[in-house]
């Protein structure tokens, strides 16, 4: 039944189709639950309508790495461009000046995190002979850029690693992992995008000041 099951798993990935229903899912989604906030004009039928498209793209490329170690660039892609509608459509619909201060911060925040996530990347395998971080996971941390702008995505990779580092820790002490050995990352950096969404970086950054006695 377990094989079957991820039989099944295996082509629905390999299948084209599922990157269009994706964005079939997301889209009806986003538009469902946005539509009545306009009219109802609340922030929180406007935080469930962003959230749920960014949990389906998190969920489905932690999947994804989880069973073949490998990032679906097209699902990080898609995340781009629906996290930069989520963040810039209201603002631009208050204001044009603020949409475009919001759109710059946004790109920056998109464009820094892959330029520093791609070269710690070259960096770890010059030095180490090993990628300990792969050009996927960049990818993704640019996507969390998109969704999360510059404090939100330095406080999603502050965490990402934060989360890795505890589990590599666990599981060299219990023997389960070697030294260097490799591990889906994909799963740590959702979680690291989605604390951010769900709180905001203050909340973070307030929580390790209070925890380190400042």
């Amino acid at each position: 039944m377990s094989d079957s099951l991820n039989s099944l798993v295996r082509k629905t990935l390999d299948s084209t189709t599922s990157y269009y229903y994706l964005l079939g899912i997301i889209i009806a989604f986003y538009f469902a639950f946005t539509i009545p906030a306009g009219i109802i004009e609340t922030s929180r039928f406007r935080f469930i309508s962003s959230s749920i498209p960014l949990a389906i793209l998190l969920l489905n490329i932690s999947m994804v790495d989880a069973q073949r170690m490998v990032i679906p660039l097209k699902i990080c892609y898609l995340g781009i461009f629906i996290g930069f509608i989520v963040n810039l459509i209201p603002i631009y619909i208050i204001e044009i000046e603020k949409g475009n201060s919001a759109f710059i911060e946004y790109l920056s925040a998109c464009f820094l995190s892959l330029i520093c996530m791609e070269g710690l990347s070259k960096l770890s395998f010059k030095y180490l002979r090993k990628e300990v971080l792969g050009l996927g996971d960049a990818k993704l941390f640019a996507m969390g850029g998109a969704w999360l702008g510059i404090k939100g995505v330095v406080t999603a990779i502050a965490l990402s690693f934060i989360f890795a580092g505890a589990i590599s820790l666990v599981g060299l002490i219990s023997g389960k992992l070697k030294p260097l050995q490799t591990f889906p990352f994909a799963p740590f950096i959702s979680i690291g995008i989605w604390g951010a969404w769900l709180t905001g970086p203050s909340w973070w950054w307030h929580l390790w000041q209070n925890l380190l006695g400042h």
